[in-house]
């Protein structure tokens, strides 16, 4: 079965405000090529079986002048978090002025008397990237996590201020992806790269995952080179493969 859906669905709000514990997360990660820095945005949710559930902002800006990066979070009540289930005015997370929809972000974190804001478009994928298999997915999504990836590699452009200065992105390459479940993963680690030394339309991802202990790790991988899609994400071959980090 096609690593691949194209159901249009896939990055629609999980949580059903009652579910405890659940945990989801939309984020975004895009590299600027002359710059050579990378922004990671996260739009979160955090319901604990016991306690206030709150979402969250999340922003990481890698620059090659260590001085220049940023990483802050900003947690806020529930209240905060738009309309669900569905869409919110296009947007498919909202927390207080910040918001996510198919074809746009928008938001901003401070840490200290620092502050990031962004105001991106995206291009978005006409197929969404699968990174578990289908039976596997269902039972992920009910006991821990799972994760998809709606735009797998697309182009961003617009505006990104850090302390008063703005970066422009047009056309830079990026990912969008979105994970939901009861909780997270015991361990977890995960690569995205589609910007490559010479240009191409060459995209790698992968993601090696341990649901819990004493459970086997799961490795799947997805490379597309030269107009191909090479998938590794059946069962078996999730189960042979060695991820260490």
């Amino acid at each position: 079965m096609s690593a691949f859906t194209a159901a249009g669905t896939e990055n629609l709000m999980a949580w059903d405000r009652r579910a405890r514990p659940f945990m989801e997360v939309w984020y975004a990660t895009l590299t600027h090529r002359r710059l050579r820095s990378g922004l990671w945005l996260r739009y979160t949710i955090s319901a604990p079986r016991h306690g206030e559930p709150t979402c969250a902002l999340w922003a990481f800006y890698f620059d090659p002048e260590p001085e220049r990066s940023f990483a802050g979070r900003d947690v806020h009540p529930i209240d905060l978090l738009g309309h669900v289930p569905g869409r919110d005015d296009g947007a498919v997370v909202r927390i207080g002025d910040a918001w996510l929809s198919e074809t746009h972000l928008e938001g901003r974190v401070t840490h200290g008397d620092r502050t990031l804001a962004w105001s991106l478009d995206l291009d978005p994928a006409d197929r969404c990237y699968q990174h578990l298999p289908p039976l596997l997915r269902r039972r992920a999504a009910k006991r821990f996590s799972t994760l998809c990836s709606p735009n797998l590699s697309v182009a961003f452009s617009g505006t990104v201020e850090l302390d008063g200065e703005t970066v422009r992105y047009e056309g830079e390459a990026g990912c969008q992806s979105h994970r939901w479940g009861r909780r997270h993963s015991h361990s977890w680690t995960w690569a995205h790269c589609s910007t490559w030394e010479g240009g191409g339309d060459t995209v790698f991802e992968g993601l090696g995952v341990k649901a819990a202990r004493g459970v086997p790790g799961l490795t799947f991988l997805y490379l597309r080179h030269l107009g191909e899609d090479l998938v590794f994400n059946g069962v078996r071959s999730a189960l042979r493969a060695r991820s260490r980090y």
